[in-house]
């Protein structure tokens, strides 16, 4: 009986472990800057790295639902949107206006689990 326990409990360690190499984390991140002093929305642009090799997801429509981020001009909204499409928050970077001609910039980063292609 313990025999049979053991193999049952090797054979879902093995399954569970060959699921979990199917998959790979990718990472992006999203530039918001501050454009409220100009009467304006947030400028939003979004970086999910550009080596192929690195960047390509199995599924192709996610590239274009990540573009859609530049689109937006409210940084709650790209923070929102990238959460519904199954990202999840790791950090904000900020970085504060130095100069007198400079805006304040901060810096989300997200991860998110994919099949490998």
């Amino acid at each position: 009986m313990k025999t049979l326990q053991l193999l049952i409990l090797y054979l879902l360690l093995v399954v569970t472990g060959i699921k979990a190499q199917n998959k790979v984390e990718r990472y992006c991140k999203i530039y918001v800057i501050s454009q409220s002093a100009k009467g304006k929305g947030d400028k939003i642009t979004i970086d999910y790295g550009k080596n192929d090799k690195i960047s390509a997801y199995k599924d192709t429509t996610m590239l274009k639902s990540l573009e859609k981020v530049n689109e937006l001009d409210n940084c709650i909204d790209a923070l929102n949107y990238l959460e519904d499409l199954g990202w999840e928050f790791v950090n904000m970077v900020p970085h504060r206006a130095l100069y007198v001609n400079e805006t304040d910039r901060k810096e989300f980063y997200f991860r998110k689990s994919f099949e490998k292609k």
